[in-house]
């Protein structure tokens, strides 16, 4: 389907993935990012980057199609329950459990464990594919979560999110041996032109991302370390470190080529502790020890 779209004086100076994520609320950025770059966006005739700002009167022709959208199976796998409240569940979420549908994703989720186990859970939240789901961890990172079990909870969470006032703490072991005993990184983080999420100390451009961190102990050539996150981007605590230049072990997507990482068993990061507000405004908070998986090869390097 062939659209056009002229641009106002409103939408001037916006820039074109943006304002047709925008028009299109059913696809993704990264999607429209796609269709820019297979050349089936073009402005006023002619082919444009990603990164092309708007002028008013500008037109807009853009072959669109429906993307495909993941499906929310049902799981009956025993969901990794840690603690149930009357309105929310704390999950303590093992490596290799994806927690939301993609479409490249296999049947067994969080998410459709969830509603099996609490079929109300379906209609809470904003997005059907992550019923409850108001915070995300990476499929290979294991820890603590907090699913809503109803809208009021989902909504009061939503805001503490946005207000900074959850607390997160994570365990990671990293490579090297860090110079300071606590720091902050500071790094913006964005997407590079392959769609791969970065952070670069000198580089201005992106979202602000506040990592802050505490050496617990140095292990050999490894620092053990606890991080507190102030914002909540995508792999925030990976392309920071790997910005820092102590990337976390295990990590074979944000790591530094003069790192072994092939031989670990599993990405070193662990969520271990969070804290947030009930409905009632009571301070609540939990902490889960790191699994076996982590334990063991940390036991290994002290040994």
């Amino acid at each position: 389907m062939l659209k056009k779209i002229k641009v106002n004086q409103k939408a001037e100076k916006e820039r074109l993935d943006k304002f047709l994520a925008q028009e299109f609320p059913n696809c993704s950025r990264s999607y429209i990012q796609k269709l820019i770059k297979q050349g089936r966006v073009k402005v006023n005739k002619k082919l444009i980057s990603v990164h092309y700002f708007l002028k008013k009167d500008d037109i807009i022709k853009i072959d669109y199609k429906r993307p495909p959208e993941p499906e929310l199976k049902l799981s009956e796998k025993k969901l990794p329950l840690f603690k149930e409240e009357k309105n929310y569940l704390i999950i303590n979420k093992p490596v290799g459990l994806l927690v939301h549908p993609t479409l490249k994703s296999e049947k067994d989720t969080l998410a459709g464990r969830l509603i099996n186990y609490n079929s109300t859970i379906k209609k809470v939240g904003e997005d059907n594919l992550r019923p409850g789901i108001v915070h995300r961890l990476d499929k290979n990172v294991s820890g603590i979560m907090i699913v809503a079990k109803n809208q009021a909870m989902f909504e009061n969470l939503k805001n503490q999110f946005k207000d900074h006032q959850i607390k997160k703490e994570y365990l990671a072991l990293v490579h090297g041996l860090l110079e300071k005993y606590e720091g902050e990184i500071n790094f913006p983080i964005a997407r590079s032109k392959k769609g791969i999420i970065v952070s670069k100390p000198k580089n201005k451009k992106g979202r602000k991302a506040i990592t802050r961190y505490k050496l617990i102990e140095k292990i050999k050539k490894y620092s053990l370390i606890k991080i507190n996150t102030l914002t909540g981007r995508t792999n925030q605590i990976r392309v920071h470190f790997k910005a820092l230049g102590h990337p976390v072990i295990g990590d074979k997507k944000y790591n530094i080529k003069k790192f072994d990482n092939q031989s670990w068993p599993r990405l070193m990061l662990h969520a271990q502790k969070i804290g947030f507000y009930n409905l009632n405004n009571k301070w609540q908070e939990y902490e889960v020890k790191p699994p076996q998986n982590f334990q063991n090869p940390l036991n290994n390097l002290k040994s």
